[in-house]
């Protein structure tokens, strides 16, 4: 299938559940490798704009955008939207049908949130409970400052990003909500301690007997 057919073929899908097509001039796609996908390679750009056309958002509206982190092999792209382009999304499938609000394991000080999504499965209302734990997503103090302010807010969003995406894996996957991502820009990988390989034991050499 060429590069035109596979285009046709997606646009025809996205007609069918109703998701708006979304395409680029060739100015456009210069202007997000410059300012929303800067530092992306020529791969990841195509895998972003995939994506973006994929699930009818616009990156130039910042609906959708990917952070480029850091790495000893040039660093990972992830692509990211808010909570609220997680619902869009699941909305356009005319599937969804609502989520119960967060449930917490304590409301002083909450270190698991979870939430329940349906979505209509051959006309039957089917959940989807996810739970998001604190200590997987808690991006530490320096970056944490949402999270020690809102921290039910900020849970109970990761937790339903968990259970949206369990409820339509084909609409959401390879796309993440800023907030489960905020960890990531906390975690700094240090490369393997190289492990020294024993030397081998040499033979204690007797003493020649001229």
């Amino acid at each position: 299938m060429s590069e035109n057919e596979a285009a046709l073929t997606l646009t025809r899908q996205q007609e069918d559940v109703g998701i708006p097509t979304v395409t680029f001039t060739r100015d456009q796609v210069e202007l997000i490798k410059r300012t929303v996908a800067r530092g992306t390679t020529d791969d990841e750009l195509a895998l972003f704009l995939y994506t973006a056309r994929r699930v009818g958002l616009d990156p130039l509206a910042k609906q959708i955008h990917c952070v480029k982190r850091a790495g000893k092999d040039g660093g990972n792209m992830s692509i990211q939207t808010a909570i609220d382009g997680y619902r869009l999304i699941a909305d356009r499938t005319k599937k969804y049908a609502g989520n119960d609000d967060p449930i917490f394991d304590d409301e002083a000080k909450p270190a698991r949130a979870t939430v329940t999504v349906y979505k209509i499965v051959d006309g039957v209302r089917c959940p989807f409970t996810a739970t998001a734990r604190w200590s997987q997503y808690y991006p530490g103090d320096a970056q944490g400052f949402m999270w020690k302010k809102m921290p039910h807010l900020m849970l109970g969003k990761c937790a339903e990003a968990l259970a949206l995406r369990k409820a339509f894996p084909a609409e959401l996957s390879g796309l993440y909500t800023d907030d489960e991502m905020h960890q990531a820009d906390s975690v700094h990988v240090q490369d393997r301690p190289s492990i020294q390989q024993p030397k081998p034991k040499q033979e204690p050499q007797s003493d020649k007997i001229s």
